[in-house]
């Protein structure tokens, strides 16, 4: 058998070539990774290179594969190509480790040193100091991965968006970009080494000056830390034909240095991983429940769950992850967390129907009617999730005796706490005489079980858990009580910054401490680094501790993608804003595949409806985006901006963001503390809405301005 890597480069030239091309590259690769017979007659023995460790693979008669390797049992496929393109390819490049030990493709030839081109200068982070790249010495270069000779040309370079832009920043390592991008945005040059693990050199390297890599230097450099987002580890046959099976997509198989490490960390009590919207959370999330299904829970009848907030991104989670495993899949349960649950509940013989959305609203409004006080339905709701649950109050002594911290008062003291009570008792008799239960009280009824030791729960080994802010009190208990202190056992992944539906919380306050099994990703995949840089804007005007109740700096938070910055619109009336959004429309048609590639939010479903007339009357083709459902068929998406979250397009459109709707005023009775809550979760719902871009972003008011694009947009002083 002979193991063979991926290189992150052949990942994308074979997405390049003609499907049938690609099915022979993937045949030809297989065949020999098993050495089946015919296998070794493909690769093109007699062509020389001037690096001698490059060598052909003859998939046809006119496509080939560019292979590196010392030794036979080894190789490394680089790229993928029509035959005198590949040959060309091979003579321009050359496999070698750099003073790191990481493994790099790199141009034979150094790049000459022309200036970046001009391109918009990159917003600032507030509480981010960028570094200056001009102050560091050739040693501090060095070590972050800087090739000798590339030195001046690095420290030329102003910011992010010019670094993106400069002709040389695609043949440098992908860790040396990693840590250039992180320092200009503010990161610390010790944490960024310490993050990337690099090492002093292999004493006898070997890759360099066009000497060839040594077996033991090239295995070794294979699984560098700091090289997993560009190669493979080395792939046994059936692993090689697995990855080569699925679709093209190399979250599948390439992990950057932060996310493998998460993945694979071996932790004796709760794990928890933060980041931004595009840094790769769920990819983080999904291997994660592969490698604890691979190789920690291995037993034919052990079981891992990963669970999400909603039956739409379960679904996704789903195929997912059947595009990434192979038969450990089959023992990964992939599950909202109530479906989850009310499934164990049936199989323990309850089997209790759920209260949601109208019912649920007519056993509040019945609840509330006859109370004397005339606090509101919004205060019952509230006190009910923000006191009695989290706190987990079961009787009337309970609550008179349970703190209220940032809650508005309540009239006539002690006694209109009883009456208090007698409404939330009024809610759970309602929901008892019809057999219902709400999501919380049925998490509740599974907890109960658990400690009672009837939940059928004997299989689960460990829990994965996405979008973890989104979680209630009842949940984290519920976790709390099934994994507890377990080794491996609990593994959460979510950002503060995206909590739009729930009120703050800190995981440790439930029971889930994860402490220095924290983890932060900074890298994002999606969005540009001006469109990340204006999103991150909004949220840290006003930092927020995130789930491990620690307020992180935004410094270090990056994107590898280049584009134009967004583009902020006045009008003079809605109007006036839906005629300029058709006209962008029309001007945009020319360049998108589909209309399905633009998504237009707004912050109420009024504005959504306008904008929809304003379209159809323009002949453009509209979707309505609701229930957390992508639609299909053609037309640009439209919905609010609570409706955008875990979505993502090429071109984004926000709309309506005027002072009188954004931060909506918070109806009801509200405590100073309620009310910055409120603003907060406004902050980060624009947060969400402008994150979803990938390439364009471009928003919109009328009249006045909201204060929060205030912040953003504002010129620097």
């Amino acid at each position: 058998m002979v193991d063979i890597s991926l290189a992150a480069g052949f990942w994308e030239s074979l997405e390049r070539l003609p499907a049938g091309e690609r099915a022979a590259v993937q045949r030809a690769l297989t065949q020999l990774g098993r050495k089946q017979e015919g296998a070794e007659r493909l690769l093109a023995g007699g062509e020389r290179f001037d690096d001698p460790a490059l060598r052909l693979l003859r998939a046809t008669p006119d496509t080939a594969v560019v292979l590196a390797g010392a030794e036979p049992r080894l190789l490394v496929a680089l790229h993928a190509a029509p035959l005198e393109a590949a040959r060309a390819w091979a003579r321009a490049h050359a496999l070698t480790v750099t003073a790191q030990g990481v493994l790099h493709v790199a141009p034979r030839n150094a790049p000459l040193p022309t200036p970046p081109p001009e391109s918009p200068p990159e917003a600032a982070v507030p509480d981010t100091a960028p570094a200056a790249l001009a102050g560091l010495d050739d040693e501090a270069l060095a070590a972050l991965g800087v090739p000798p000779g590339w030195e001046e040309l690095v420290r030329g370079v102003a910011d992010g968006a010019a670094l993106r832009a400069a002709p040389f920043f695609a043949d440098l390592p992908p860790y040396a970009r990693d840590n250039l991008l992180a320092l200009l945005a503010g990161d610390d040059l010790s944490a960024v080494l310490a993050r990337q693990a690099l090492h002093p050199p292999p004493e006898r390297p070997g890759g360099r000056g066009g000497a060839p890599v040594e077996p033991t230097v090239l295995r070794a450099a294979l699984t560098h830390p700091a090289g997993r987002e560009a190669f493979s580890p080395p792939f046994g046959a059936e692993e090689l034909e697995q990855a080569l099976r699925g679709p093209l997509e190399k979250w599948r198989v390439f992990l950057h240095p932060d996310q493998a490490r998460t993945v694979t960390g071996d932790y004796p009590g709760p794990a928890l991983v933060l980041g931004g919207p595009g840094t790769g959370k769920t990819v983080v999330a999904l291997h994660r429940a592969r490698h604890l299904a691979r190789a920690v829970f291995t037993g034919p009848e052990e079981r891992i769950v990963l669970t999400t907030y909603s039956r739409t991104l379960a679904h996704a989670l789903a195929e997912q992850r059947d595009i990434l495993c192979g038969a450990e899949g089959r023992r990964i349960r992939v599950t909202t967390l109530h479906g989850w649950l009310r499934g164990l509940l049936r199989e323990a013989g309850q089997a209790p129907a759920i209260a949601a959305g109208a019912q649920q609203d007519a056993l509040w409004r019945e609840a509330v009617a006859a109370d004397p006080l005339g606090l509101g339905e919004s205060f019952y709701r509230t006190e009910w999730e923000r006191v009695v649950l989290a706190q987990d109050l079961r009787s009337e002594e309970d609550y008179l005796r349970a703190p209220r911290t940032g809650m508005p008062a309540i009239p006539t003291g002690r006694e209109g706490r009883r009456t208090v009570w007698r409404v939330l008792t009024a809610y759970t008799e309602g929901l008892a005489t019809r057999g219902l239960v709400d999501f919380d009280l049925l998490v509740r009824a599974a907890r109960e079980r658990l400690v009672a030791g009837t939940l059928p729960v004997e299989a689960v080994r460990a829990v994965v858990v996405d979008e973890a802010q989104d979680l209630r009190s009842e949940e984290l208990r519920f976790l709390a009580a099934l994994m507890g202190g377990r080794p491996n056992g609990l593994f959460l992944v979510g950002d503060a910054h995206q909590r739009i539906f729930r009120s703050p919380f800190g995981l440790a306050r439930y029971g889930i401490e994860a402490g220095e099994r924290t983890a932060r990703l900074r890298l994002n995949y999606r969005s540009t680094g001006h469109i990340l840089v204006r999103a991150l804007q909004v949220v840290a005007h006003e930092p927020v501790a995130d789930l491990d109740e620690q307020v992180h700096s935004f410094a270090g938070y990056y994107s590898l993608r280049t584009g134009q910055p967004p583009v902020l619109a006045r009008y003079a009336d809605p109007a006036a804003e839906a005629e300029g959004v058709c006209r962008l429309l029309q001007g945009l048609a020319p360049e998108l595949p589909s209309w399905n590639q633009v998504a237009i939010f707004a912050r109420l479903e009024r504005q959504v409806r306008a904008l929809r007339d304003r379209l159809q009357a323009a002949g453009i083709p509209s979707l309505s985006l609701r229930d957390d459902t992508r639609p299909s068929g053609p037309g640009v998406h439209l919905g609010t901006m609570h409706r955008a979250k875990g979505l993502e397009y090429p071109v984004v459109i926000l709309v309506g963001l005027n002072r009188d709707v954004l931060p909506l005023p918070l109806a009801g009775r509200a405590s100073v503390r309620q009310q910055a809550e409120h603003r907060q979760r406004e902050r980060n719902l624009l947060y969400v809405a402008m994150s979803r871009a990938r390439d364009r972003l471009y928003l919109s008011s009328t009249g006045a301005s909201s204060r929060l694009l205030e912040e953003v947009f504002a010129p620097p002083r």
